[in-house]
Parts: C-alpha cells; sequence; structure tokens
C-alpha cells in the first residue's frame, strides 16, 4: 500500500474516531444533566392557552390594499424560560413562543386579552409582494 494511501486511511479512521467521542462526551454530559435539573426543560410552569377574537386589515397601513376581516380561534402552547427575571415592572416569566405577531395582552389568573399587530406577505421572493397589515382583538382563557 502506498504511505499517501495509508495517510488518507489513517486520517479517515481518525477523524471518524474524533467524531465518535465528541458523540460520546455530548451523551454524557446530556445524560448527566437530568430533565429536573435543566431548567431549559422544566415544564412545569407551562401552560395552554386558547384565545379567539376578530382581526382585520386596514387599507392604507403600509402597502396595504385590501380589506380582509378574520375571525380567530389559536390554541397556544406557553414555555417558560427564564423564571422570575429582571426587576420592578418588569419583573416576572419570560418566554419565547411561535408567533409572528407584535403584540400587548394581559393576563389575569386564567383570563387572557391581547391587542396584536399581524403582518402577512411573501418575503419579496416574488412580485408583486402585497403585504396584508392588521390588527387583532383577541380573548381567551389559560389552562
Amino acid at each position: 500500500m502506498p504511505v499517501s494511501e495509508m495517510k488518507r486511511q489513517v486520517l479517515y479512521y481518525s477523524k471518524t474516531a474524533l467524531k465518535w467521542l465528541l458523540f460520546l462526551f455530548s451523551a454524557v454530559l446530556f445524560i448527566h444533566l437530568t430533565w429536573a435539573e435543566a431548567e431549559a426543560f422544566d415544564t412545569s410552569k407551562d401552560n395552554w392557552a386558547v384565545v379567539g377574537g376578530y382581526g382585520q386589515s386596514v387599507p392604507g397601513w403600509g402597502q396595504t390594499s385590501e380589506r380582509v376581516e378574520t375571525l380567530d380561534i389559536i390554541p397556544r402552547y406557553h414555555h417558560v424560560i427564564f423564571d422570575n427575571m429582571g426587576s420592578g415592572w418588569y419583573r416576572g416569566y419570560h418566554s419565547i413562543n411561535g408567533n409572528y405577531q407584535f403584540g400587548l395582552g394581559l393576563r389575569y389568573q386564567d383570563f387572557v386579552v391581547e391587542a396584536r399587530y399581524h403582518h402577512i406577505s411573501n418575503a419579496g421572493k416574488e412580485t408583486p409582494n402585497v403585504p396584508l397589515n392588521s390588527w387583532k382583538l383577541l380573548f381567551g382563557i389559560s389552562f
């Protein structure tokens, strides 16, 4: 076997061994962090909510040219990432969610009220890019 071929094989097997070692190290580290100890995996403060309401696009708001009315029913899962973070008015639970909207809301016990801005477009991938910019008023319960 030529020397260059041997070097190539040694390099290949070394890379493969390194990948397996890295995988095993990651697996041991993951197993070491139990679900109860890892804050990101703690689901004890998570909740579901169902909100529903009315929304309407506004012609002339941005490039919106059509009026579209919607009735929405939205199931939502809320996963708490940081518990009791901040101080003053910012103190409380902070989370990441999958909403593609901007809004303000209040939650009192199990009741939810939200006002939202909602934008839909094709992200400029095709011409014309006619967006819908709308507002929504939502009411719901969490459990």
